[in-house]
This record gives structure tokens, C-alpha cells and sequence, in this order.
């Protein structure tokens, strides 16, 4: 008989086992950053993750229309969690890095910074020792599914995604305020 097909046999206390300990989150965690890296050797990828002691920090997205309060609940979630607060405007103010310069020239000449310059930023601001360690809270970005899709395949996928104006944001803010 295919053990597949057999009754599975797993303690009743395994199910609060696996619950105290977050065994569940974690493996949703391994398995997704899995499916985004594709790595050649699966098992030593999954060992070094798990090596990882920064795995356990908030990774947010914040989405709204314009004017309706992104930067305020980006501001307040980031101060009371002592996170990173990242916005478009923020990239490109405080960062000197050359990628920053040239989309600065960019917007000197009028035009549009391309999705793949964002995506590099993003990156690079997320490697820091602050977003590391402690996290981030991101506001502006992505716009839309593309931009999305964008930062999800150089692996960027936040832990929670919050809209502004929702039933459900309402709710997770006041439980972290």
C-alpha cells in the first residue's frame, strides 16, 4: 500500500505542539521562500534559513488612494513596532547610493523611474542592518500587481499586507496600538 494512501497516524498534542511552537508558520515561511528562490540544493537552502536568526521580523506593506492616510498608519505602525518606514519619497531623499542618483537624474528629466530601478532600491534599502534586524513598514510601493509581482520574484514578499480603508486594517491596527 502507498504510504500515501494509509492512515495517518499523528498525535492528537502534536497540533498544540506544532502551534505553540509556530512549527506551522515556519513551514510556510521555508516554503515559500523555497518556491521564490529555487535553489539548486533545497535541503541545504532550508538548513541555512533556518540558521537565520532575523527570520521573525515585521515585513509590511501598506496600500491605499492617494490622500488617504498610508503615510500617517505607515508612520504610527513604524513607530510602535520600531521598524523601518519606507516610502518612494524616503528612497530617494536619503539615499546617496548611485542607484538612488540616477533615479533622482531621472526625475530631473521628467520622466518615470522604471519598475526595475524601484525594485533595485528596494533591495538595497531592505539589506540594511535596520530592516534586517528589526524590520520594515512600506508605504507607496507596490502600486500595483506588476510592481507587486516585481518584488515578489527577487524574493521581497512582505509578512502582512495592509489596505488602507478596509474592515480588516482597522482591526489589525488596533491590535498592535
Amino acid at each position: 500500500m502507498d504510504a500515501t494512501k494509509r492512515p495517518l497516524r499523528i498525535p492528537p498534542q502534536f497540533a498544540t505542539y506544532a502551534q505553540k511552537h509556530e512549527l506551522f508558520e515556519l513551514y510556510r515561511r521555508l516554503i515559500a521562500r523555497l518556491l521564490m528562490e529555487k535553489p539548486e540544493d533545497p535541503l541545504t537552502f532550508m538548513l541555512e534559513e533556518l540558521k537565520r536568526e532575523d527570520d521573525d521580523v515585521p515585513a509590511i506593506v501598506i496600500q491605499g488612494p492617494p490622500a488617504s492616510g498610508k503615510t500617517t498608519i505607515g508612520k504610527m505602525v513604524s513607530a510602535k513596532l520600531r521598524t523601518a518606514h519606507i516610502t518612494p519619497q524616503i528612497l530617494l531623499e536619503d539615499d546617496v547610493s548611485p542607484l538612488a542618483a540616477k533615479a533622482r537624474a531621472i526625475i530631473d528629466k521628467n520622466q518615470s523611474i522604471p519598475m526595475e530601478l524601484w525594485v533595485q532600491l528596494i533591495q538595497a534599502r531592505l539589506k540594511l542592518f535596520d530592516c534586517i534586524k528589526k524590520g520594515w513598514v512600506m508605504e507607496g510601493f507596490p502600486e500595483n500587481r506588476e510592481q507587486g509581482l516585481a518584488l515578489q520574484q527577487v524574493g521581497i514578499s512582505p509578512k502582512h499586507f495592509g489596505k488602507k480603508n478596509s474592515l480588516k486594517m482597522h482591526k489589525w491596527l488596533k491590535g498592535i496600538t
